[in-house]
């Protein structure tokens, strides 16, 4: 397993590709068939072995993860990962999920279920909304959104992207692979973490 995350460790460090407008820097938790914490300089600080749907890091550096189907887990899990590595099962049983991913596209519902604001790939510089399956918001109203699909088709689609409420991408991220970012958390912003609960 130690050569497993080594590998993955390195690959990545290899094909890691940051890019960002005005200097935008962002560190963040990436789950989906790999799993790990992208520092902002472009490398993996953290990897886990297993697939993820989700997770988010704790302040204390836990990481909780909501695993994939496995023969490890036949049904998924939650675990959380102790910043020493200690894993503790919190959840088994059995995976279902129901998700609002149709269209290709962002939808910004407000507290009465009226749509505020939408984005699609026509509002982007490409087809980048392929399988849009996680977000999130930060206090400025700016959105990052992940494109699970992204990668299928072109390998250095985008991954992860923000935008501005007025649909200016301001920050993207591409590795060159062909499996997506099924969801994420931003961890910080130009070197500085982030305040106030995340939303996502």
């Amino acid at each position: 397993m130690q050569i497993f995350l080594l590998l993955t460790t390195l690959f990545l460090c290899i094909i890691g590709n940051v890019v960002g407008a005005q200097g935008t820097k962002h560190s963040f938790l990436a789950c989906g068939q790999n799993t790990y914490i992208m520092g902002a300089d472009g490398k993996p600080s953290w990897t886990h072995p297993a697939a993820t749907r989700d997770g988010y890091v704790l302040d204390d550096g836990t990481v909780i993860l909501t695993l994939s189907k496995s023969k490890r887990f036949r049904g998924g899990a939650v675990v959380s990962v102790a910043p020493d590595g200690m894993e503790t099962l919190i959840w088994k049983g059995t995976q279902s999920e129901v998700n609002s991913a149709h269209g290709n596209r962002v939808v910004d519902f407000d507290a009465n279920g009226k749509i505020v604001w939408t984005l699609t790939s026509n509002d982007l510089p490409g087809n980048w909304l392929q399988d849009p399956c996680g977000g999130q918001v930060f206090s400025n109203g700016n959105v990052v959104i992940t494109s699970y699909a992204a990668g299928r088709t072109d390998r250095h689609s985008p991954k992860l992207f923000e935008v501005t409420p007025d649909k200016k991408v301001v920050w993207k991220y591409s590795d060159g692979q062909t499996v997506g970012i099924h969801h994420f958390q931003i961890i910080t912003t130009n070197g500085k973490k982030l305040s106030g609960p995340v939303l996502k």
